[in-house]
């Protein structure tokens, strides 16, 4: 079973590019990297990380489906701010750096970036990798899908899908890297938490539900 972040007002993003790389060893190196982009989008941008903190899942489904869910705490490691009107430019920035001065590594996440501009355009980017902080989302080896769940506290939900119902182009898909671009769809955010064993298929994080033991999906 795979626990999801139970979205507020979800907005559904449309992905670009997605891409997770693993070099095995002890410990396994990974490197995750993604970006959504609309070029016109009616999607807001509120809440407040700075004080509040937000949530970060990422999820892959295939034959060996894994997700995390990550705290990204409040304080300095966020800069932006929220717009001021519902069609306003806004953006929030987060970062994690190896200085002490500037709390060190504390999650997998390197840099996340939402913001729309003026002219409309909401983007996603984030990058994620194992060196200080365990990413514990590994290849699907085959995948089928990608997806993530940004959960501002106190604002928005937003979710970018890649495969599944939304679509895309598969790039390399094996034991080494899982790769899709350009969806054709946004898909949709999830709407609840998913329950390994009710007999309902809570897509897109659940490929199937046959029982109480089905613990891989």
């Amino acid at each position: 079973m795979l626990a999801t972040a139970v979205p507020g007002a979800a907005q559904a993003i449309l992905g670009a590019k997605f891409a997770l790389i693993e070099k095995p060893g002890f410990p396994t190196t990974r490197k995750l990297s993604l970006k959504a982009q609309e070029a016109v989008s009616l999607e807001g941008i509120t809440g407040d990380p700075f004080t509040n903190g937000a949530t970060l899942q990422v999820i892959v489904n295939g034959t060996t489906p894994s997700s995390q869910t990550i705290a990204l705490p409040p304080g300095s490691r966020w800069r932006g701010a929220s717009e001021l009107t519902p069609l306003g430019k806004a953006g929030w920035k987060y970062a994690e750096s190896t200085s002490v001065l500037r709390g060190g590594r504390v999650t997998p996440v390197r840099g996340l970036v939402f913001a729309r501009s003026s002219t409309g355009k909401f983007k996603i980017t984030l990058t994620m990798d194992s060196r200080y902080v365990p990413l514990e989302v590994g290849v699907p080896n085959i995948g089928t899908f990608a997806g993530v769940v940004l959960t501002v506290s106190g604002g928005p939900t937003y979710c970018v899908n890649f495969g599944g119902m939304a679509g895309g182009i598969f790039g390399r898909n094996d034991a080494l890297g899982f790769k899709v671009s350009k969806p054709l769809q946004q898909g949709v955010c999830p709407t609840g938490t998913p329950v390994c064993g009710d007999g309902i298929i809570d897509s897109p994080f659940e490929t199937c539900d046959v029982g109480h033991l089905d613990a891989a999906h």
